[in-house]
């Protein structure tokens, strides 16, 4: 999912700034995320604590990141109701 997309999501009330989510990928192991943080509030502070391999990161170039977005649980027949008043 791209940062559009994401935007697309919330802006629509899809989903919310607190349903979503950046991912922190370290490069000791790129294959799971190393951390999350709420999406929005910017990027990890330097220096950072990777908690698979046990070090501080200082350097913006050792981690990689993406986005996580949990849609809110609409019901339709409220959607319906509320547009026919």
């Amino acid at each position: 999912m791209n940062l559009l997309e994401v935007l697309i999501l919330i802006n629509s009330g899809l989903s919310s700034n607190d349903k979503s989510s950046l991912l922190i990928y370290h490069s000791c192991d790129q294959s799971v995320p190393a951390g999350a943080i709420p999406y929005g509030t910017g990027f990890p502070k330097l220096p950072w604590y990777c908690p698979l391999c046990k070090k501080s990161v200082d350097n913006y170039a050792e981690l990689s990141f993406d986005i996580t977005v949990e849609t809110l649980d609409l019901e339709v027949g409220a959607i319906v109701q509320e547009n026919k008043d």
